[in-house]
């Protein structure tokens, strides 16, 4: 069941990534990838420590 979380969080990270570069101005496309790809690596990280630290 773990796993199906891991998956369900990345796949929705990864959509949320693609409509954000989707809509954001030509102008801050790097900046926007930066950002979205700290937030990724953020949330598994997050996600990973919540869940061996406060298993359920």
């Amino acid at each position: 069941m773990d796993i199906l979380n891991y998956i369900v969080l990345i796949t929705g990270l990864i959509i949320v990534g693609i409509f954000w570069n989707v809509i954001s101005s030509k102008e801050r496309k790097k900046e926007t990838r930066i950002v979205t790809s700290c937030l990724f690596v953020l949330s598994v990280v997050v996600y990973f420590l919540q869940s061996s630290i406060w298993p359920h």
